[in-house]
């Protein structure tokens, strides 16, 4: 037998007891097939060609016509260059996946090529023709993709902006380092491009002049050291975080932090809609340091003119017809594959606000190793085995049989891009079969075909699949897949030793995630790295860290023992557990259970076990509530993590073992174990004192009554919130929030401040839960009352914020604000400034859409039922506070524009009117005349008139 690749060490490695230490061995880089001791040369005109285009893109000195271009390293992306250069230098069309696939040396990749030549059936390309128009020119149709999700869809989230980090160890020219961005962005026609609405109608405009990029600078020599690295991530998050207007350009930003004595990090912002990870890291890097080298030396900063600019793609791309590619998806994709079923911890919201979050988990260098080899030996790619055992694990999750996730081509297929920077990715739908209990083997074999068909077919553009084959549409929903996986190859070195492509273990985070779920892997020399990236208002943290083990452990299965059949494969039944919500929106077991805490005690003083029979009862309760191990007498409940929340818990259960009910209040006054003890202990054995803190019995009948009876309103005790975060009740799916009304205080001869206090401990009730065809509701009261709205704003936010935490932790994806609570908060905006950086809050709604809907499909039925089109008619807006507005704006997006608007409101300024007229204009694209009218006490004749 010829092993599969020689490693030649000065040294073996060796353990403390003088064997070979195995697990220190270096991983064959690269792996490659070695015939008769060395690399056979090329010796045909066509293997001499091939061998070229192979050395350079796999960046080798030297490579033999036996040698595989697989055990190579090479990827999808690169087998997508292959056919390219191949296309340039021997004038050939061949399929990037399969012709590689079934003839990955050069010596049968050459013969096959021959053989194509031989019959005559390889047709010729059509040239790229460059451009001179700038102005309205086509967006590309993976651009209008991304314009449509970030300008129409999701405009309040930055999930398509795309950051990279570069570590440099030198001293930094700053104004040459501005003046090669701008240099930059005067080469590349797309980065200096904006995206507007013509006719309704997306269109890209390349500007000629554009405003030179500001690069921000930040010194941070005095922050300590160790603090550094996270202070200067920070930076970067935020900047990873500020939205793009893509009308104006650059859509790019950078900062340059200063980490230290010739140490600096510069980070780079670019929206997705400009720039892909090949351009990113193939184009725009190197050609950065080149220009950066030459202008620090004061040298010419002149490179090779492009011929082929982004633009000249996206016409090109309009031209291509896709009929061959169309009828494969047709046939894979004809009988409508199911919705994935994958179990979440809260319901899907009919309008995902998109939040995220990422984790991080690491394979082994020596787990990579063996899944690479693994690869090489079933004759697939590193991520088609990825794919199948991440199919593995969603099968198990689901127990369906077949599968639909998303993955992501280059469709950079001509030569002529190589040097062009641009959006060249394309999603495609991977649809696996998993039926039967196939062993792993034999579904990698299924993954191999499935994986090379969707890349020889992958120029399709996902918006005409989508648009030819109609799939079903779900709410709040992607069509055909919401869950991704992805696998990035190693950075590239770039030209400068000085400067270095950085990689954060936890990555420059932007807060979005663009699907239900998706795993990225990056390659690096220690082993492949994980990272989730999923929806916040979906999944739970702990959820999240449960999948990563999980996946984990199928890799590891899989490499002890490939031939397994899947449902064999470890992974363990009982430590699967499922989300709280089953993909139907059926209630599947209590809430989510919590990590647990640090059981050691955090007060300062010894361990002292409880003593009384009072301190045994309420440590045996905190131990449920806070899912930790001992408690100490003297632990204080808030420093073992108890927040509000789980206070409410820890006074019922204390009130369900003990007829004891204490306040949030005391809780805080008396937060260890030994002093609410003693708390309690005092009130079963003392007359309540004047000033003392009151603890009294449930069913004390003596207890103080608070509320008069009345026929208006009725209290009671049982904690709704309590029973629902102990799992007792099934999560709601919304919530709505209410006030007290003042009538209350005349029904009762309670203060204000007693009620807050007494009652609601100053913070928000869950006062019902309603069941409708929706879902279950949630009525949480504020402790406000209704003629305290419109005073203190702060507070007022404060305590809705309050109640926002709630509603999520009880289950709730969107709370909606009722009564007077809209206008008391600017319609929600002064809510949402407050909300900051806490994407795990519910989404807020006025309600006012309802209405507004109402309004317009009045309109609409009132014009069929007479016979008339919005399209001819004068249409007068009296009025246009927040329904007003959101009605308007409503009717021109879902009816025909009229030929007038008259706008009118007796409260409002000039300036409101005109802005109001701007926004509409810019908005909708309107194109019929609008007047104004300002009337002082009475409306505009107009109004009343008939029309003929």
């Amino acid at each position: 037998m010829i092993p599969a690749a020689f490693v030649v060490l000065e040294k073996l490695p060796l353990t403390p007891n003088g064997k070979i230490d195995r697990h220190h061995l270096p991983t064959p880089d690269p792996f490659r097939r070695i015939v008769a001791g060395k690399p056979v040369a090329p010796r045909t005109p066509v293997e001499k060609t091939l061998t070229a285009i192979w050395t350079d893109l796999l960046e080798l000195e030297e490579i033999g016509i036996h040698d595989d271009f697989f055990a190579l390293g090479g990827d999808s992306l690169l087998f997508t260059q292959v056919v390219s250069r191949v296309r340039e230098g021997l004038r050939i069309e061949c399929a990037a996946g399969p012709d590689l696939f079934e003839h990955p040396t050069i010596a049968e990749f050459a013969h096959h090529i021959e053989t194509i030549r031989s019959r005559g059936s390889s047709p010729q390309a059509s040239a790229i023709q460059p451009i001179s128009q700038q102005k309205n020119l086509p967006l590309s149709y993976f651009q209008e993709t991304l314009w449509w999700l970030s300008v129409r869809i999701n405009p309040e989230s930055p999930f398509y902006n795309e950051s990279f980090a570069v570590h440099i160890n030198t001293e930094v020219n700053i104004t040459a380092l501005e003046c090669s961005l701008d240099a930059m962005i005067e080469r590349h026609g797309i980065l200096r491009t904006n995206f507007t609405l013509v006719d309704g109608q997306p269109v890209q405009n390349i500007m000629t002049s554009p405003p030179s990029l500001e690069l921000s600078f930040m010194d941070l020599g005095a922050v300590p050291e160790e603090e550094r690295e996270a202070a200067a991530l920070r930076l970067a998050n935020e900047q990873a975080k500020q939205l793009f207007d893509l009308a104006q350009s650059p859509s790019m930003r950078a900062i340059l932090i200063r980490m230290g004595e010739a140490r600096f990090e510069l980070f780079v912002t670019l929206h997705h809609i400009i720039i892909d990870g090949f351009s990113l890291y193939k184009i725009f890097m190197p050609e950065l340091i080149e220009f950066y080298q030459k202008f620090s030396t004061r040298q010419s900063a002149a490179l090779p003119e492009l011929s082929i600019q982004y633009a000249d793609f996206s016409l090109w791309q309009r031209q291509q017809t896709f009929e061959t590619q169309l009828a494969y998806w047709k046939t894979v994709l004809g009988d409508e594959p199911p919705l994935l079923q994958l179990p979440t911890d809260h319901p899907h919201p009919v309008t995902p606000a998109f939040r995220g979050a990422k984790r991080n988990f690491t394979l082994s260098r020596r787990l990579t190793a063996r899944l690479e080899r693994l690869s090489g030996e079933e004759g697939v790619t590193l991520f088609m085995t990825l794919l199948a055992a991440f199919n593995t694990l969603l099968h198990r999750y689901t127990g369906q049989d077949d599968l639909v996730i998303g993955g992501f081509a280059d469709c950079r297929n001509r030569s002529e891009f190589d040097n062009t920077i641009g959006y060249f990715l394309n999603p495609l739908v991977l649809r696996t079969d998993m039926s039967g209990n196939p062993t792993f083997g034999e579904l990698l074999a299924r993954a191999r075909k499935m994986v090379l068909g969707a890349y020889s077919h992958r120029d399709l553009p996902f918006q005409q699949l989508v648009e030819i084959l109609k799939p079903a549409r779900h709410p709040g929903r992607n069509p055909f897949f919401e869950v991704a996986l992805t696998l990035e190859p190693l950075l590239p070195s770039v030209p400068d030793p000085d400067w270095e492509l950085r990689q954060y273990d936890d990555g420059i985070d932007n807060g979005a995630a663009k699907f239900d779920l998706s795993i990225e892997f990056e390659a690096r020399a220690s082993g492949l790295i994980g990272r989730i990236e999923y929806r916040t208002d979906l999944f739970e943290a702990a959820t999240i860290e449960r999948m990563m083990g999980h996946f984990q452990t199928v890799l590891a299965g899989i490499v002890a023992n490939p031939f397994a059949r899947i449902s064999e494969l470890p992974l363990p039944t009982e430590s699967l557990g499922k989300p709280a919500l089953a993909p139907n929106g059926e209630i599947d077991r209590k809430a989510p259970s919590r990590l647990p805490l640090n059981s050691e005690p955090l007060s300062g003083k010894g361990f002292i076990a409880p003593r009384t029979s009072i301190e045994k009862l309420l440590s045996d309760i905190w131990r449920q509530v806070l899912g930790t191990g001992r408690i100490s007498i003297h632990d204080n409940f808030f420093e073992l993590g108890g927040h509000s929340l789980q206070a409410l818990q820890l006074i019922s259960r204390i009130a369900s073992a003990s007829n004891i009910r204490i306040s949030v209040k005391q809780l805080f006054s008396y937060p260890t174990l030994a002093q609410l003890a003693n708390l309690i202990e005092q009130s079963n054995h003392s007359p309540s004192k004047a000033g003392h803190p009151m603890v009294r019995p449930e069913n004390n009948p003596t207890g103080e009554n608070i509320f008069q009876p009345s026929p208006h309103f009725q209290l009671e005790r049982r904690s709704l919130c309590s029973l629902l975060l102990a799992g007792k009740i099934p999560p709601v799916t919304a919530a709505a929030l209410g006030y007290l009304p003042d009538a209350i205080l005349e029904q009762s001869d309670s203060s204000r401040e007693e009620i807050r206090e007494q009652w609601f401990d100053n913070l928000p009730l869950v006062a019902g839960i309603t069941e409708t065809a929706w879902g279950r509701i949630a009525l949480l009261l504020l402790p406000r009352f209704h003629s305290e709205l419109y005073g203190d704003t702060d507070d007022i936010v404060g305590v809705i914020l309050d109640a926002l935490e709630i509603a999520g932790k009880i289950g709730a994806g969107i709370v909606s604000l009722t009564g007077i609570i809209p206008s008391a908060t600017d319609y929600g905006r002064a809510i949402s400034a407050a909300v900051g950086d806490r994407p795990h809050l519910p989404r807020i709604t006025t309600g006012h859409s309802t209405t507004a809907a109402a309004v317009v499909l009045s309109i609409r039925k009132i014009l069929q039922e007479s016979g008339r089109s919005m399209g001819t008619e004068q249409v007068g807006v009296i009025g246009l506070g927040s329904i007003g507005l959101s009605s308007l704006r409503l009717m021109l997006r879902c009816l025909p524009h009229p030929v007038e608007l008259i706008l009118c409101d007796i409260y409002a300024r000039k300036g409101f009117l005109e802005k109001i007229r701007d926004r509409i204009i810019h908005e909708s694209s309107f194109r019929g005349q609008i007047r104004l009218f300002f009337p002082n006490a009475s409306f505009p004749e107009r109004f009343t008139r008939p029309l003929s």
